[in-house]
């Protein structure tokens, strides 16, 4: 693998890989430098703009690769940039934010440092194996057992009534799970023709550079397939440990994009208590279903300007009709919808361009679902989280900040490297910006995005499949 690493990038790469003494990812040390992550590089936006509007120059292609220095006297995360693509030549470091460096602590977990961790506790519990099995202590009876005291998780509790108790007031630490530290993107796997997609579908692979000494083909983990209807579907899956994720990015004819998430998989359960009831439904004789939630959060570039269009049905008569209210956010907290308010009828992100009729040239974003709050705001870990404040939140567009979150968030959500409400901190100008949006929905949710106003006909009327329906004078029909 690193003899295919320093032909690909030249002699000025292989010197490159000298300096940065990479061995491979699969080796039983944390004390060594090797890649973790390899996935495109998202050119900036501006070049990507030129490009399709004004015939500039292809951008760049490159390639985001992380790489964990755990070699050094001071362990630590890198990001670089390696291009151009598909002959790179040069590499350079992507900066963090400023006070948001990833800490070696917040890395995701390798493989390698699951099996040394494995190990260890081995080799730590070997001294007590037979005291594990020899459990009779002074009598047989179990009646007569009792645990008067417990050490769980690095804290002392005088009893198990106590530890029950700061449990169900939420002082004992909990995990939360954010999918992305766990490879979201990466643990996509192969659709079944007929189950997962039609058979009919084309079938695409999947090459994932994650955790691993190479790429890796995961084969057909994505399929296009078209709808009776003529809706054009693309689908994969994502499987995090007992979860399926079904992501589905649908394109109508008449303009409309729509992007779904389903959750399926095994269920997380535990085991029946009647006190349990409290938190979910009985399942079988001795097993509960919890009720928990799962949060999706999307990242959504609109070239668009925010403000609602209205649009009078009849102005010269009186009658009861429903009319639209025009409110324009100026600002990113204006634009920041939190759960306690209710969000407009018409989300419309505006162009100043106008329709051949006089209105503004426009996209509506319909949101499918959305969850509940689950964090209180400052709540432990919820500083990794704080995009689940809002199911909608409108910002100015800043190289700095595509994602809303990280893979770093999750081992270290206390000084998480990426904070989304930080985003909003400088309460910035998004009239006539670029405007991305981030929308929470909830679980098997998603969101529309709406032409309005915005072609000046259906642009299904332009499909080779049209159907068009001809009254006849004998008032039949001509199709």
């Amino acid at each position: 693998t690193m003899g295919r690493k320093t032909l690909a990038l030249g002699w000025a790469g292989a010197a490159i890989l000298k300096e940065l003494r990479l061995q491979p990812s699969s080796t039983l040390t944390m004390a060594k430098n090797s890649v973790f992550l390899i996935e495109m590089l998202l050119p900036k936006k501006q070049h990507v703009l030129k490009f399709l509007h004004k015939g500039h120059q292809l951008p760049v292609r490159e390639a985001r690769a992380v790489i964990f220095f755990g070699a050094q006297e001071h362990p630590n995360i890198t990001e670089f940039a390696v291009g151009p693509l598909p002959r790179p030549h040069y590499m350079r470091h992507l900066p963090h934010k400023p006070r948001h460096q990833a800490s070696w602590a917040s890395r995701p977990i390798s493989k390698a440092e699951y099996i040394l961790l494995s190990h260890t506790l081995e080799e730590a519990s070997k001294p007590l194996q037979q005291f594990f099995r020899r459990t009779t202590g002074f009598t047989t009876n179990p009646q007569d057992w009792t645990v008067e005291q417990v050490w769980y998780n690095g804290k002392f509790y005088r009893s198990p009534a106590e530890l029950a108790q700061k449990y169900d007031d939420g002082e004992v630490d909990a995990t939360k799970y954010m999918d992305v530290g766990w490879g979201l993107g990466s643990v996509t796997h192969e659709l079944a023709p007929g189950v997962d997609c039609p058979e009919t579908a084309t079938f695409l692979d999947a090459l994932h550079y994650y955790d691993a000494d190479g790429p890796v083909l995961y084969p057909r983990a994505l399929c296009l397939f078209e709808m009776p209807t003529g809706v054009l579907v693309l689908r994969t899956t994502s499987t995090v440990y007992n979860y399926d994720y079904i992501w589905d990015f649908i394109f109508y004819p008449n303009g409309v994009m729509e992007a779904k998430m389903h959750a399926t998989g095994y269920v997380h359960a535990t085991f029946y208590t009647p006190e349990g009831l409290r938190h979910g439904t009985r399942l079988h004789t001795h097993l509960i279903g919890n009720m928990h939630t799962h949060l999706v959060h999307y990242r959504v570039d609109l070239d668009m300007k925010l403000e609602n269009t209205t649009n009078p049905w009849s102005p010269r008569h009186r009658l009861v009709q429903p009319a639209l209210q025009e409110t324009r956010y100026s600002r990113e907290r204006q634009a920041a919808f939190s759960f306690r308010q209710t969000l407009p009828k018409y989300l419309l992100f505006t162009s100043p361009q106008e329709n051949p009729w006089g209105h503004k040239r426009s996209y509506r974003l319909q949101i499918h679902s959305m969850a509940d709050q689950v964090l209180p705001p400052g709540w432990q870990e919820e500083r990794a989280v704080t995009w689940a404040r809002y199911p909608l939140a409108v910002t100015r567009y800043r190289e700095s900040e595509l994602r809303s979150s990280s893979i770093y968030n999750q081992n270290d959500p206390w000084d998480p490297p990426v904070v989304f409400e930080e985003f909003l901190r400088n309460n910035e100008n998004i009239e006539g910006k670029d405007i991305p949006n981030t929308a929470t929905p909830g679980n098997s949710v998603g969101f529309l995005l709406r032409p309005f106003n915005f072609f000046p006909e259906d642009p299904s009327l332009a499909s080779r499949d049209l159907v068009v329906v001809w009254p006849l004078e004998n008032g039949s029909t001509y199709v």
